[in-house]
Parts: structure tokens; C-alpha cells; sequence
């Protein structure tokens, strides 16, 4: 599998390109961490496979572990109801939302692979508070520290593949990490359930800190040797952020006046980019809303209906394996459509979903709102982290500190989900 494109002809140009001179790029490179590199080629498939790919499958197969079993492990073993669930379960976006700016200013100095060897340490260490845990302060100390980890994880993967991916392939790139998450969401509810029937529900936290210490070493061994890839220079040969196909990468916008302020970058980021946090930052905070939702809200109708833990992973597994399908389709989507079709079919699916959801009275009806779901989520597969690589262009060497603002965004909707959700599950 390859990620080249063909251009379409009569496409238009959404920007053209600003020159930069000599000043501007010593003045650039005097207030980043990297120097101003222009680079003309990206990484193909085969090195993003076992460096990028392998390592994002594992850990999210391992993320997705305990998905079936966390709400109810603390709703019978720790006597929650559905709005504090809904609440602890918020916590792991509450992490991401605590920690985007400085990790992404973290990515910024330090490179992927010390930011996704840091992730993952920090993720096996949450999953054995949680398995040890007897108070809903620990577990929702584990949550939090999950959620810290998940964001540098994602930091990390989005860096990287915004650095070393031409434009003109993102779309299909990003997918593919995307297809990653949904394969994990297939085979780690389907695992954490069987294990939590034939051995006891902390065993899966035991597994969710290996699974992390796997992945660990995977991105050592693999990534590291890449990780020179983690630089700010504009790639030719790439169309313009945003519509997908060939062309010329736009220039970032305005790119001297990113790096006027080595005090405050982040102030300085928000003046140059605020249309695009406000816009493709705003939407993905919805986004991620919907989806967490979602995540909390199977496992408890699952649980009313009088559902075991297995069954409950098993449902979730089969609108996964729809969900990880269409990946593909995606990619394919927001490169030839561009983003916003891809974005509007998807939220629209969904919401039939939880229409569906919310007149589950047996369990079937149950498997069918789990499928729509899977439908409405696999055609945004890899949208998020594509919309963020897409608008950074515009922060220039600020790359990573814009990136830190948009993950905060949409952090801040998987933080509010699962706590809408519960709250008004519990009426």
C-alpha cells in the first residue's frame, strides 16, 4: 500500500505561498528549538509501518482493554452511579486538557520518541494504580494519569506524521492511524471482556500495563532512527492544507511574525491562528464529545439490559470491526472531498446512533445502534488528528505549540462527554 495521489485537474488554489526571506529565516531559526529545514521528501509506508503504525496498533489494542469493564467495575465494586461514572471516566480527557500546551512544547524539544517512551511509561504506571485500586480516588487518579499519557501518545504520532508526511498523502496517513484506534477498538473490548469473566476485572488493568511496557519498547526499537524527521521546514510537492491532491504546500502564513515573540509562544500562536482554532479546533471538540459519549453510554444500556461483561465487549467489538473497515474510505474522502464532507456525513451518522441508542430495549437493537456508530465513526477516521496537521501549517516553527492549543480542544470534548452523558443517563 502506497500513499501517492494523483492531482485533479482544475483544482483550485486555496493559498498561495509567501517568500521568506534570508532575515526572516535566521530570525525563524534563532527563536525555535530546530533549525529552518526545508525538506523535499517524505517517509512511505514501509517506514512509517513499523515505526509509526506497529506501535500506535499495540497500544491502542491495549488502551481499549479495559473499555467494557471500567464503567462497570466502578459502578459495582466501587457503588458509583451513572453521573459519577460519568465523571471518573471524563477524568482521562481532564488529563489531556491539563497537559496539551506543555506537551506540546515537550515535542517540540524533545522529539517524538522521548515524548511517546515518556507516554508510555506514564500509562503503564496509571493502569497498575488502577488495578490496585479500592477508592474512587485512586481509580480516579489512574484515569487522570491515563488521560496525561494518552495526550503526549497522540502529540507525538500527529508530530510526526505532520513533519514527515507530504501534504498531498496526509489524509491517507492520518486514516491509517485512525484504523489503528479502531482496530484496538475491536479486539481490546473483545479481550478485556474475556479476561474479566475468566479472571477478575483487575487482571485487565495488569494486561492494559504490559500491553504499555510492549509498546515502549516497540518505539525504541523502531521509531528512533526517524526521529530526525521532527522538523518545521515546508514540504514541497504537496497541495495546499485542507482539500487533499498534489500540488505546492503553502508557506506557513505570516511565518516571521510566529517567531517574534520567544517569550510567549503561545500568545503568539492564538494571534496568528485563532481562525483555525476557532473553526477546525471548535468542530473537533464536538467531535470528540459524540465519541466519548459513545464509548460510556454501550457499556451502560449494555449493563441495564441485564448484558455480561463479555457480551457487552462483544457488542462494542462488532460496531468496531464496521467502525475499522471504512478507514480506507475515509483516507479516500478527505483527500479527493476534502475534510468538511467527510466531517459533515460523519456527525450526521451518529447522531443517528444514539437515536438508535436511546430506544435500545433488547439486544439487538443494542448491536445496531453499536453499527451505526461504527458507520458514523469510520468515515471521520483520522479526521481530528488530519485537521491539526492541516491548520499547524499556519504556526510555521510554532508547530508544536499550536499543536498542544488544538489538542486541548479537542481533549476538552472527550473530557465533556462522558460527563454530559452520565448526567443525563442518571435523570
Amino acid at each position: 500500500m502506497g500513499f501517492n495521489t494523483v492531482e485533479e485537474p482544475g483544482e483550485r488554489q486555496l493559498e498561495q505561498p509567501l517568500t521568506v526571506n534570508q532575515d526572516e529565516r535566521e530570525d525563524c531559526e534563532s527563536h525555535s528549538s530546530q533549525p529552518f529545514t526545508p525538506k523535499t521528501e517524505g517517509l512511505g509506508f514501509r517506514e512509517l509501518l513499523p515505526s509509526v503504525y506497529l506501535p500506535a496498533l499495540v497500544s491502542n489494542v491495549g488502551r481499549q482493554l479495559v473499555t467494557p469493564v471500567l464503567p462497570i467495575f466502578a459502578k459495582e465494586t466501587l457503588g458509583l452511579n451513572d453521573a459519577a461514572v460519568g465523571t471518573l471516566v471524563s477524568l482521562e480527557g481532564l488529563g489531556g486538557v491539563a497537559v496539551n500546551i506543555p506537551a506540546g512544547s515537550f515535542v517540540s524539544r524533545f522529539g517524538s520518541v522521548r515524548t511517546s517512551v515518556v507516554s508510555a511509561l506514564v500509562q503503564s504506571g496509571s493502569s497498575v494504580l488502577a488495578a490496585v485500586s479500592v477508592t474512587p480516588f485512586e481509580l480516579s487518579a489512574s484515569r487522570f494519569l491515563s488521560g496525561v499519557s494518552l495526550s503526549g501518545w497522540n502529540m507525538a504520532r500527529q508530530f510526526f506524521l505532520a513533519n514527515a508526511v507530504q501534504g498531498s498523502n496526509r489524509g491517507k496517513a492520518m486514516s491509517l492511524i485512525g484504523a489503528t484506534i479502531r482496530i484496538g477498538q475491536t479486539f481490546g473490548p473483545l479481550g478485556g471482556g474475556v479476561l474479566a469473566d475468566k479472571l477478575g476485572v483487575r487482571s485487565v488493568f495488569f494486561a492494559q500495563a504490559a500491553v504499555a511496557a510492549v509498546t515502549c519498547a516497540l518505539v525504541v526499537i523502531f521509531m528512533s532512527r526517524y526521529d530526525s524527521h521532527d522538523d518545521y521546514g515546508p514540504r514541497k510537492g504537496g497541495r495546499p492544507e485542507g482539500e487533499g491532491g498534489a500540488g505546492e504546500e503553502p508557506a506557513p502564513r505570516a511565518r516571521a511574525r510566529s517567531c517574534t515573540s520567544a517569550l510567549c509562544p503561545y500568545g503568539d500562536v492564538i494571534a496568528s491562528c485563532w481562525r483555525e482554532l476557532l473553526s477546525a479546533g471548535f468542530f473537533c471538540l464536538l467531535l470528540s464529545m459524540i465519541r466519548q459519549s459513545r464509548a460510556l453510554l454501550i457499556p451502560l444500556v449494555g449493563h441495564d439490559l441485564g448484558l455480561s461483561k463479555s457480551a457487552i465487549g462483544t457488542v462494542q467489538a462488532v460496531g468496531a470491526v464496521v467502525d475499522s473497515s471504512l478507514f480506507m474510505v475515509a483516507g479516500w474522502m478527505n483527500d479527493r472531498y476534502g475534510r468538511k464532507w467527510s466531517g459533515i456525513l460523519s456527525t450526521a451518522v451518529l447522531c443517528g446512533a444514539f437515536a438508535v441508542l436511546s430506544a435500545a430495549r433488547s439486544l439487538p437493537m443494542l448491536v445496531g445502534a453499536s453499527v451505526l456508530a461504527g458507520v458514523g465513526n469510520g468515515f471521520s477516521s483520522g479526521i481530528i488528528n488530519l485537521l491539526g496537521a492541516d491548520t499547524s501549517a499556519a504556526a510555521g516553527p510554532r508547530r508544536g505549540e499550536y499543536l498542544g492549543l488544538f489538542r486541548t480542544l479537542s481533549d476538552a470534548g472527550v473530557m465533556a462527554g462522558p460527563f454530559v452523558a452520565g448526567c443525563i443517563s442518571s435523570l
